[in-house]
């Protein structure tokens, strides 16, 4: 309807989407990381960027989830909550507790 023709169709994992993004910014990918809660999706896109991954416990993904995968499956780092991100000692600036 629109007379034109789809060039490229990206969604999760392909990693085009974070490869944009930090050439935009102009960061490397060693430098940034991929947070999510889904090992197929954002952390496979992070890894075919060649950027670091976080898992999130509190979505999709479970301990027995990861326990049962393959090393190359699994993500650099496994956070319980996506607030660990952020280092411990800005956390007092931010007035945060634990919780």
């Amino acid at each position: 309807c629109t007379g034109t023709k789809c060039q490229v169709n990206v969604g999760k994992p392909d990693p085009i989407m974070l490869e944009t993004m930090i050439d935009l910014i102009g960061l490397d990918a060693k430098e940034c990381v991929m947070s999510g809660d889904r090992l197929y999706t954002e952390i496979q896109m992070a890894k075919g960027a060649g950027m670091p991954s976080a898992i999130v416990l509190t979505g999709d993904t479970t301990d027995r989830d990861l326990a049962g995968e393959s090393e190359e499956n699994l993500p650099d780092y496994v956070l319980e909550r996506i607030d660990q991100l952020v280092p411990r000692d800005l956390w007092d600036e931010f007035g945060w507790e634990d919780g």
